[in-house]
């Protein structure tokens, strides 16, 4: 049975099927990669010694991850956290 929306009707053990005459694309699927890093954001009063201890990261660990040459840090920068 055609219907006037130009869509296919079939009916199959009870059950009713329809069939568009366009071809839908379905997106690959995409590798997740590995969260290797946490995001943290800078609040007032952090200091990059603070945001280390609480990760359990050093400091130089913290501002290798970051590329950060000095020990200041600004209020609202993310950082990254890694493990």
């Amino acid at each position: 049975m055609r219907a006037a929306s130009g869509k296919i009707y079939f009916i199959e053990g009870g059950r009713t099927i329809s069939k568009s005459k366009t071809k839908t694309k379905t997106a690959a699927p995409t590798k997740s990669k590995s969260t290797t890093s946490t995001r943290y954001v800078v609040k007032k009063g952090d200091t990059l010694e603070k945001i280390a201890r609480r990760y359990g990261i050093s400091v130089s660990k913290l501002k290798s991850a970051n590329g950060l040459k000095s020990g200041v840090v600004r209020t609202g920068r993310t950082l990254k956290i890694p493990r």
